[in-house]
C-alpha cells in the first residue's frame, strides 16, 4: 500500500524541482512536528492539534504559513474535507505576516537612503569611473534586479 508521503510526492511531480524539494522538507518537517511515527499521517489528523502543534513549535510566522499549507494541500489531494480551521489558520496568519512587513517597511523607511540619494550616488560612481559598482546600482535602480542576480 502507497503512503501518504508517496502519494503527496505523486501528486506534487508536475511542479518545478525547487518547488518539490520545498514541499518534501515542509511536509518532513510538518510530520515530525505533530508526531507522525510509523502509520501515522497528515490526512487523518485533527485539524486542531495541527494548528496547535504548528504554533506551539515554530515561532517564524513565514514558516507556519508553509507547515499549514502542506497540511492543506495533503488533505485536500486526499479528498478530507475537514480543513476550515486551517484554511482560517492560514488567514489570521496572512494578517499577521501583513502587519509585520508593514511595520519592517516603516522602520526601514527611516534607515534606509532615498532614491534621490541613491540616483546621485550612481551618477557619482559614473563621474569616478568606477564602473563595476556603476553598474550594480544602475541594474538595481532601473531592472530590480537582486543583489545575487548580479554576483558575476
Amino acid at each position: 500500500m502507497e503512503s501518504e508521503y508517496d502519494f503527496f510526492v505523486k501528486e506534487i511531480a508536475d511542479k518545478s524541482a525547487n518547488t518539490i524539494k520545498n514541499y518534501k522538507t515542509a511536509y518532513k518537517k510538518l510530520m515530525s512536528i505533530i508526531g507522525g511515527g510509523e502509520g501515522s499521517n497528515i490526512a487523518t489528523t485533527d485539524e486542531k492539534k495541527i494548528v496547535k502543534k504548528i504554533r506551539e513549535k515554530e515561532n517564524n510566522r513565514n514558516t507556519q504559513q508553509s507547515l499549514i499549507n502542506i497540511a492543506i494541500m495533503v488533505k485536500r489531494i486526499n479528498d478530507k474535507k475537514d480543513i476550515d480551521i486551517l484554511i482560517q489558520a492560514r488567514e489570521d496568519n496572512k494578517k499577521m505576516i501583513i502587519k509585520m512587513v508593514q511595520a519592517k517597511n516603516v522602520s526601514l523607511q527611516s534607515s534606509l537612503p532615498s532614491y534621490e540619494e541613491i540616483q546621485e550616488y550612481t551618477d557619482m560612481l559614473y563621474e569616478k569611473g568606477e564602473w563595476t559598482d556603476f553598474i550594480i546600482n544602475f541594474l538595481l535602480i532601473n531592472y530590480q534586479v537582486r543583489n545575487q542576480d548580479l554576483v558575476f
